[in-house]
């Protein structure tokens, strides 16, 4: 490379030089000649070490990018290896953890919210399973509903599952009797009874003037309405006394103030009676209209 590229300078000074010759009068001496030569043989050494230079400067260049590349490779090989055993550590930490810890497999046919140990364990979708860590040992769980709850003590042990199944009972029906602004709410019936009766006796057409007075909607019951209202279980039992003999009354509730034994409905039997129940039986009888022997009235309205 050095001595093609040496020839290749000496012929093109030798070329400058000869038309130089041509175009002078004087032609160089040998001395002039040999030294124009070694000029060119310095120049051309001097641009071969240029040369060299570059090229190992090109090859220490590609060999650092390889050992950049390298040290690249292993910083993300480290890292890897770091990442995994990371991954190692915390999977065999988890493990250890899992191994302490119980499950709870709960199924539950109602939704409800769950409590563990008084800890809200959110909601538990009926028909569903469910499978919850926790820790070894006696739980209370407690699941609340929209009308109703369930409660019960389970014991888990360590790495192993225990399966509670949740029956929420069914809703309490709602009280039959419920003292509401107008009076006294009647759920069964549907009906609003008024908080007392009349007081004292009365016949039925007065009775039914009575009731019509109390406002809109206001009227004497059913023959069934009153009959609902005689419980034959006893448990409100009302005492009385009428015109000197004592006995008794057995009603639904004791939100309402019964005075009487017997009481008109809003039933009439022909032209000149209408139906009677008495509270002491829950028998009814017809009596004319005229009667007010013992009679009273307790009106009622649609709810």
């Amino acid at each position: 490379m050095r001595d093609a590229l040496l020839t290749m300078v000496l012929l093109a000074f030798v070329a400058t030089n000869a038309a130089a010759a041509q175009s002078s009068s004087d032609a160089p001496t040998i001395e002039q000649v040999e030294a124009q030569i070694k000029q060119a043989e310095q120049a051309a050494a001097e641009k071969a070490k240029q040369v060299n230079a570059a090229r190992q400067a090109e090859i220490n260049r590609q060999a650092q990018l390889k050992r950049d590349a390298a040290a690249v490779t292993e910083r993300e090989q480290a890292a890897k290896r770091a990442q995994q055993q990371a991954a190692k550590v915390l999977a065999d930490a988890a493990a250890a953890a899992s191994a302490k810890k119980a499950t709870l497999v709960i199924k539950t046919d109602t939704t409800c919210q769950l409590s563990i140990n008084g800890e809200d364990r959110g909601t538990l979708e009926a028909q569903a399973t469910h499978r919850l860590p926790i820790d070894p040992g006696e739980q209370l769980i407690e699941c609340v509903g929209a009308e109703t709850r369930v409660e019960q003590t389970e014991t888990v042990e360590a790495g192993r599952q225990s399966v509670v199944q949740l029956t929420l009972p069914p809703p309490a029906p709602p009280e039959r009797f419920k003292r509401v602004s107008e009076g006294v709410k009647d759920n069964e019936q549907n009906l609003i009874w008024a908080e007392r009766d009349n007081g004292s006796d009365i016949n039925w057409t007065n009775a039914t003037q009575y009731c019509s007075g109390l406002g809109s909607g206001w009227t004497l019951p059913s023959t069934g309405n009153l009959q609902s209202m005689y419980d034959a279980s006893g448990k409100k039992t009302i005492l009385l006394n009428y015109q000197g003999t004592n006995y008794s009354i057995k009603v639904a509730t004791p939100l309402i103030n019964f005075t009487g034994g017997g009481y008109w409905t809003n039933e009439q039997n022909g032209a000149s009676e209408a139906w009677f129940v008495h509270l002491a039986d829950g028998t009814w009888d017809s009596f004319t209209v005229a009667l007010t022997f013992s009679g009273r009235a307790l009106c009622v309205r649609r709810s």
